[in-house]
């Protein structure tokens, strides 16, 4: 473009303009490959946590506070107060992961705040029995498709956008809640997830 342009005997204002689109697009073209590599190296990260066993890791845990530290987390990150309510004992113990647990969380979170369309109220509960702790997640979304259900816990599978989404959420969530003795399941309507 710009040979051709000082062949033809184009001003330097025209080369000038043509140089500094080419300085933009390619200022550009950085930016998004940088983001695609930082996306690459979070799914790599991601996937090594997944691939470590680490049953020398589980302790017992206070399940509240580490469910009320992901809640804290969320809100900063997501800059909303009103978005989660919360219903949780002072104390529940179990053993397990709690910064796994903690990852499990912010994940369902994520998922319910982005089906409401960035909006509230996420009520996060948790509760137990003699024999189980239940952590439930609940959102006022639309609900997933039935087309969809079967493959929500697959990698790489996501209903995002391009962009938007890794398709590992669901997928390391499941494998971290199955790694502490633990079943992800969910119940879905038109009314909510």
């Amino acid at each position: 473009d710009i040979t051709e342009a000082v062949k033809r005997g184009a001003g330097a204002g025209v080369v000038t303009d043509r140089l500094n689109e080419l300085v933009r697009e390619v200022g550009e073209l950085a930016t998004e490959s940088l983001i695609g590599v930082d996306r690459i190296a979070t799914i790599v990260r991601s996937l090594k946590g997944m691939a470590r066993n680490r049953p020398h890791e589980r302790e017992l845990f206070n399940v509240t506070k580490a469910v009320q530290e992901a809640v804290m987390f969320f809100r900063g990150a997501r800059q909303s107060r009103d978005a989660i309510q919360c219903e949780l004992p002072n104390e529940l113990m179990a053993w397990g992961d709690d910064g796994g647990l903690g990852q499990v969380v912010l994940n369902l979170m994520g998922n319910a705040y982005d089906a409401m369309g960035k909006k509230g109220p996420i009520v996060v509960r948790a509760e137990s029995d003699a024999k189980h702790v239940r952590i439930l997640i609940a959102d006022k979304g639309p609900g997933i498709p039935e087309s969809v259900r079967n493959h929500i816990f697959e990698p790489f599978f996501t209903t995002k956008d391009i962009g938007e989404g890794t398709g590992l959420g669901l997928y390391i969530s499941h494998s971290i809640v199955r790694q502490m003795g633990g079943t992800l399941t969910f119940e879905t309507s038109s009314e909510g997830t």
